[in-house]
């Protein structure tokens, strides 16, 4: 019975080791994503991102004018992505998602543009077993070189 007993909790406690599905990176990206669009990207991305994050901008890609925090305060321009897949490494501290991103942009006659490409995220579980983003970069689509 001892070794019943044993052998239960030691089933048991390698069950709570076992690493997370890659399932749960893309959720956490839809969730940061969503949290763009509801509450603005700087907000989002302070919250998910690691306090030493290696972020490489579309400044060059983008007018300034359109990065600055009034632009982005007064909802002139939106950022939200769609991950498409991701991976966990095998011992489930490491991850990564890659999608779609959509960049929105008002114009003063009323349209609005849409700038598209893809990303690919870096995550890393932290010790609270919580997941934040220690690298993103992100790319335009051939298309919106023009």
């Amino acid at each position: 019975m001892k070794y019943i007993f044993l052998t239960l909790v030691l089933l048991i406690s390698a069950c709570s080791d076992k690493p997370d599905l890659p399932i749960v990176l893309l959720r956490i990206d839809s969730t940061f994503s969503q949290m763009a669009r509801d509450s603005g990207m700087q907000k989002a991305f302070k919250r998910y991102a690691v306090s030493e994050v290696t972020k490489f901008s579309l400044d060059k890609m983008l007018p300034n004018y359109l990065m600055t925090k009034d632009s982005i305060n007064k909802g002139k321009t939106m950022l939200f992505w769609l991950p498409l897949k991701a991976n966990i490494s095998k011992d489930g501290n490491l991850g990564w998602t890659a999608g779609t991103w959509f960049f929105v942009i008002k114009l003063a006659n009323g349209f609005d543009t849409v700038k598209t490409g893809s990303y690919v995220t870096f995550w890393e579980k932290q010790d609270d077993g919580t997941w934040k983003y220690i690298v993103d970069k992100g790319n335009l689509s051939p298309d919106d070189f023009k």
